[in-house]
């Protein structure tokens, strides 16, 4: 049986298997309501004979984002307090998803929000050549980024310069670019990363 997430009126959530993840992505993608962050990984939090890392998944810190539907720049904040994370998501290479075994490094376990950030243990595949030498990698300290993937619920658009409040927080846009506040989230995947867009968002050193 199928780990039960919180029922939102109008949507329909549930965990998915990598190739139910490869269907959706494209749909939210269509839709604009796909995203990607970085983040980083902490390397102290190692446990060798397990094969797992702690890592910050998401957090508050504002990234620059490309608005497919409207076409521009904007700045956009994942507010934790509407983040919904599954027990579990698979850990891919870069956003890879073509390659069901190929693109998988392992899984993102027990995602939970830590004040305005929302940390997991990454889990690494055994027995695979192509994993160990990423898990080598992360291990050591030479690959610390970690880009999360999920699905926009709701969100609201502040216009630069504007400020709204939204949910009781206020929220201010620069000068330059919108702010995207979304205030409803689906954690779907997460990826080892060369660069990640939240300096925040990886293994912590």
């Amino acid at each position: 049986m199928k780990p039960q997430l919180p029922k939102i009126p109008g949507i329909e959530l549930e965990v998915r298997s990598l190739t139910e993840l490869m269907f959706e992505r494209s749909d939210a993608i269509a839709q604009g309501r796909w995203f990607r962050r970085g983040e980083m990984i902490a390397v102290d939090s190692v446990d060798e004979s397990a094969r797992t890392v702690s890592a910050t998944i998401a957090s508050e810190t504002p990234v620059m984002i490309y608005d497919s539907s409207s076409h521009r720049y904007m700045q956009e904040v994942l507010v934790m307090a509407g983040g919904i994370f599954p027990p579990w998501t698979p850990m891919l290479r870069s956003h890879e998803r073509w390659d069901i075994v190929g693109s998988t490094l392992g899984s993102v376990l027990d995602t939970k929000r830590v004040g305005k950030t929302a940390r997991g243990q990454l889990s690494f595949v055994r027995e695979d050549p192509d994993v160990d030498k990423v898990w080598v990698r992360v291990r050591d300290g030479h690959l610390r980024a970690v880009s999360v993937g999920g699905r926009r619920l709701t969100f609201t658009d502040i216009e630069p310069g504007a400020s709204a409040v939204i949910d009781g927080r206020k929220w201010r846009a620069g000068r330059s670019y919108p702010l995207r506040v979304t205030t409803s989230w689906v954690q779907r995947e997460a990826s080892i990363v060369i660069f990640g867009a939240d300096p925040t968002a990886g293994t912590n050193s």
